[in-house]
């Protein structure tokens, strides 16, 4: 019976550090996968052709993120050296306090960057600003 117990605990010695060193590995994965997702924030006062947002690293095939606050509402497209890639082929409309998903090719096109490009709804000038992120994830 002293034996049985003896073989129980090295066993579930080997458990836990397996469980640890599971669990460090999963961190680290984590980390990595979440490096782009970060949001970087925009504020630009434009005229009612629009503005672009500074060219980001695209690091996964996710859609881009934006958290627009402005104070006007903006039609969006994700783009790459000057080419529209949102899903729809056109722009997304965002409103003033809106969070939303962009859909985009960029990546499937062998593209590693991207940037937002906004018209301002109404076209006229105004302050857009918020954050955006070329990765959701």
């Amino acid at each position: 019976m002293f034996k049985k117990q003896i073989l129980k605990m090295k066993h579930g010695k080997k458990m836990i550090c397996t469980g640890i060193i599971s669990a460090m590995l999963l961190m680290a994965m984590s980390t990595t996968a979440f490096a782009s997702a970060q949001d970087t924030p925009y504020d630009y006062f434009t005229g009612p052709n629009g503005f672009a947002t500074q060219t980001r690293l695209k690091e996964d095939y996710t859609s881009s993120y934006i958290n627009h606050q402005g104070v006007n509402p903006a039609n969006v497209q994700v783009r790459s050296s000057g080419i529209n890639y949102s899903a729809n082929g056109g722009s997304y409309y965002v409103g003033v306090g809106q969070s939303r998903y962009l859909p985009n090719y960029v990546k499937e096109n062998g593209r590693n960057n991207c940037y937002l490009y906004f018209t301002p709804s109404p076209a006229l000038s105004c302050t857009l600003f918020g954050q955006w992120s070329p990765d959701s994830v």
